[in-house]
């Protein structure tokens, strides 16, 4: 059976992913997380691949961001606004709970930068391609949960189990707004804040059954389960 242009588009950017994650595991062999200071250096260094990678999804499904999907749309500053700066509130109450030392002030600005890439790269992968395929192929509920596990995947051996439901529902609540009609450019906003946010914290997120984290994670499904799009924008799912 002939592969349609948008499932080979979606295999094509599978198989980047996958071939970013190989990149990944040799860095990580290479330069180990002996403290977090050696994580930082690693991180740094990883904004390459990203970067590449990131490029790479553009130049395979270019059809996507000359749809529109980056638009910085001045209608949508107030939602943006609203659910983004809900949804950051979640996470700053989050990363009140954590501990260890404060990250050096030098690291702040290139950690924000480094963010803005994860952000990038993170956002167009799995809530423009995989999210946009997803959504025209099954229902609503079973695209923002696909597209969320394959995100929450995505971050094995980069994140600790423990994160794992984090990283689920934070899927869930950036694909819940990107099919609100929310514009990929809000998205890579909203998440770059999030990102960014951890280092003007401790360096050690909150203890898995710490009050933060549980009731981060509370938080969390409320605000998917509010966020839901009952109607899907028209706009959001382009291709």
């Amino acid at each position: 059976m002939e592969l349609t242009k948008e499932n080979r588009v979606l295999i094509q950017v599978l198989l980047f992913i996958g071939a970013y994650m190989i990149i990944r595991t040799v860095i990580y062999l290479f330069i180990p997380a002996t403290s977090q200071w050696a994580w930082f250096y690693r991180d740094c260094w990883m904004t390459i691949p990203r970067f590449v990678t990131f490029c790479s999804l553009l130049v395979i499904d270019r059809y996507i961001w000359k749809s529109s999907l980056f638009d910085f749309l001045l209608k949508d500053i107030g939602r943006a606004a609203f659910y983004g700066g809900i949804l950051i509130f979640i996470y700053l109450f989050h990363l009140i709970g954590s501990y260890g030392d404060p990250w050096p002030r030098k690291f702040i600005l290139i950690a924000i930068f480094t963010s803005a890439i994860v952000g990038l790269f993170e956002e167009y992968a799995f809530r423009g391609v995989i999210l946009g395929h997803l959504v025209k192929k099954w229902s609503k509920i079973i695209a923002i949960l696909g597209s969320s596990a394959i995100f929450t995947l995505f971050h094995f051996q980069a994140q600790p189990l423990t994160e794992w439901p984090g990283i689920f529902l934070a899927g869930v609540a950036l694909a819940n707004l990107r099919l609100k009609g929310l514009s990929l450019f809000w998205l890579v906003i909203i998440h770059t804040i999030i990102d960014a946010a951890y280092f003007f914290f401790g360096t050690s997120m909150p203890r898995f059954f710490s009050i933060h984290k549980l009731i981060f994670l509370a938080a969390m499904i409320l605000y998917g389960i509010i966020t839901y799009p009952r109607d899907i924008q028209e706009k959001s799912v382009k291709i």
